[in-house]
């Protein structure tokens, strides 16, 4: 009976210890997968090579020369010209790059950062220009993006950061608007439109040898039967203060469906064209 019982024992005992053994295998393997998913998943993002690379063959931002030295995680800009000198430090993290520097730097900081996220745009097979606009976008706060980051801790510590971890969200220009709502003069294609008319086919140009803004378009009627309106035009600077305005009676519309707008301002001696840099329009029904 003792003779079973020690052997029962020693059966318990070996398949206790290959229960633990298989535990073990099987924590080991985890482990080792998950390393190996980690390090997958890092070799899909930029390196901190490439980017130090890519970002030496700058070589000048503005009137400064700039040179990067990275190390493990971690990476500065030296810039300098003849009046000045300095560093920006910046890290490497979790997919995220980041550029610490003074409120004074702010300027240059942000061409710097710019530099930085067309870099890593192009490694996500983006054109530059395609993510020019959406940084400037972005720093001019404008937009908010989906991977651009900016953190303001003090004027001694300003950080702007980009997350590398997926392709950045590319600004899309807004096409259609309503009444009195802010249109950048640059802006080639849009509509606006209330539930009576809508303006399309737009124009605007500058004729500098007259000084005069040149606007046209098209409106359209989307009433049933024709209604009389006045067309207003405004000009705005960039911090949106209006700085000129023009009115179109169109009183004789009765019943037509399609009409031509054309818009000829002249900038006073107060105004520069430089300064107009957003309009809007309004349709006053009569």
């Amino acid at each position: 009976m003792k003779k079973n019982n020690k052997k029962t024992t020693i059966i318990s005992c070996v398949f206790l210890l290959l229960l633990i053994a298989l535990l073990i295998l099987v924590i080991t393997l985890r482990v080792r997968y998950d390393e190996e998913q980690q390090n997958s998943e890092k070799n899909k993002l930029i390196s901190l090579e490439t980017v130090t690379k890519d970002f030496n063959e700058i070589e000048t931002i503005e009137n400064y020369n700039i040179n990067m030295k990275n190390s493990t995680n971690s990476f500065y800009i030296i810039y300098n010209n003849s009046e000045e000198n300095g560093i920006i430090e910046g890290t490497y993290v979790d997919g995220i790059i980041s550029i610490k520097f003074e409120k004074k730097n702010f300027e240059l900081a942000k061409k710097i950062y710019k530099e930085l996220v067309n870099i890593t745009c192009s490694f996500y097979k983006y054109q530059n220009y395609e993510c020019n606009k959406t940084v400037d976008k972005f720093l001019n706060e404008e937009y908010d993006v989906d991977g651009l980051i900016y953190e303001y801790i003090s004027d001694g510590e300003i950080y702007l950061k980009i997350d590398v971890t997926h392709k950045l969200e590319l600004y899309k220009e807004k096409t259609e608007y309503k009444n009195n709502e802010f249109i950048d003069i640059n802006q080639l294609q849009y509509t606006i439109s209330n539930e009576e008319f809508q303006l399309v086919e737009p124009s605007f140009s500058y004729d500098s040898e007259t000084k005069k803004i040149i606007y046209s378009a098209k409106v359209n009627n989307l009433l049933e039967s024709g209604t009389n309106v006045k067309i207003k035009l405004k000009l705005y600077d960039e911090n949106n203060n209006e700085v000129l305005t023009n009115e179109i009676d169109n009183s004789t519309l009765e019943n037509k469906n399609e009409f031509d707008v054309n818009f000829e301002i002249m900038l006073d001696d107060n105004t520069k064209y430089e300064s107009v840099k957003y309009l809007s329009v309004d349709f006053i029904k009569e």
